[in-house]
């Protein structure tokens, strides 16, 4: 009786991959989707960061003038590659060791503390939005040269308006630039991760979404298997044989069951080799795929009950698998949709499957947390082979 259930098991797979279109729609297109979709609503990697080289040649080797090298060391996007030597800093900037390459004149603090115009030299490598963005650090900390300059001139005209005889100004310089060293406000960003919102990644999202949409293709399409084989009568014949009809059944199922697992397991594959999604506790996700796969073959068992023609069938399938992707919150996250929408949404077992994967990959959940989401599934899946039956009943 194994190697019944073996046999017809093993039919259905040959049949499925003899058209040349099946591997298309079991792999390819699936992992394109899920790449594409990733990466576009993933946003690359959070925590990468940004930098910007950029070679200096202070000529100038003043209090000033080393200020805004110091300004722009203690930028974090920053690389300051400094260089006493103007020939060798052009050689190493053309040699494309740096965005951008700054020359402080001689003269430099002399002509910024009596408020006389400075003109720095600068080559950009390209206009790159990094190029830009480092051009623009460089005239932050030369303007902040020139507030200490504004401020000390200030001090001194106050002074001077009150009769009282003004310090030298190199004498107040050092102080004004240790107070310009240290902000006086300082701003601290703080990210809040998925894990800390129980929400998933626009990477999460888009591959657990793709999983579900072509899985449930995949399981649907047991309703086409039925048909196909009731049109030719196959499907009577092999109920009319010794083998028992709950066998014919367990082996259609097993088929698309084992088809469905295997891509749901390649995309999930799929998404931490070309995406790196970590998707947590692995018995804990192996379990929910395999309560959603139940689900949708006896989905697909129940649309076999209810339609006449295989190509029906394939349609509606299709048709039915995006609809329950799309409303149960495999396209985009049940959250950001009405209370009454996310409370009518929980009647589809596309729900409880999302639900049941963000507990896992969002929440961290194993699988005791999960198995109250699978057993709804589960309740599903008996619903629909209940429905199913009349397939058997009626097999021409």
């Amino acid at each position: 009786m194994g190697r019944k259930l073996w046999h017809i098991m093993l039919n259905d797979i040959r049949l499925y991959f003899s058209y040349r279109s099946a591997l298309l729609f079991f792999f390819l297109l699936p992992i394109l989707f899920m790449w594409v979709l990733g990466a576009t609503f993933g946003g690359g990697q959070e925590n990468e960061s940004i930098t910007l080289p950029i070679l200096l040649v202070d000529e100038d080797q003043t209090q000033l003038s080393t200020f805004v090298a110091m300004r722009l060391r203690h930028e974090p996007s920053i690389v300051l590659l400094e260089e006493t030597d103007l020939a060798r800093a052009m050689q190493r900037f053309e040699e494309d060791e740096a965005l951008m390459l700054v020359v402080l004149p001689r003269g430099f603090e002399t002509n910024v503390l009596a408020g006389q115009p400075v003109e720095i030299g600068y080559r950009l490598a390209s206009d790159s939005t990094r190029a830009i963005a480092a051009q623009q650090a460089v005239e932050n900390a030369v303007a902040a040269a020139g507030s200490v300059a504004t401020t000390l001139n200030a001090m001194h005209t106050f002074l001077r308006e009150r009769g009282i005889t003004p310090p030298d100004i190199h004498t107040l310089l050092p102080p004004l630039l240790a107070s310009q060293a240290t902000p006086a406000l300082t701003l601290t960003e703080t990210r809040i991760t998925p894990q800390e919102t129980g929400l998933l990644s626009g990477t999460e999202q888009a591959v657990l979404g793709q999983i579900i949409t072509w899985g449930l293709i995949t399981f649907l399409g047991a309703s086409t298997v039925f048909l196909t084989e009731r049109q030719r009568g196959t499907l009577a014949r092999l109920l009319a044989s010794p083998t028992p009809p709950w066998l014919v059944l367990m082996g259609k199922l097993l088929s698309r069951y084992t088809l469905g697992v295997v891509q749901s397991l390649l995309l999930l594959g799929a998404g931490t080799v070309l995406l790196g999604v970590h998707w947590g506790e692995p018995i804990a996700l192996a379990l929910v795929v395999l309560a959603f796969a139940l689900t949708g073959v006896a989905l697909g068992i129940a649309i076999a009950t209810f339609v006449r023609s295989a190509s029906a069938a394939a349609a509606l399938s299709t048709l039915l698998a995006m609809l329950l992707s799309a409303l149960g919150g495999a396209w985009w996250p049940l959250e950001i949709t009405p209370p009454a929408y996310q409370t009518v949404a929980r009647l589809l077992p596309t729900t409880w499957a999302m639900q049941a994967f963000q507990k896992v990959v969002a929440h961290g959940a194993g699988t005791r947390g999960v198995l109250p989401d699978i057993a709804i599934l589960a309740g599903f899946a008996a619903l629909f082979l209940l429905a199913g039956m009349r397939t058997f009943r009626n097999p021409i």
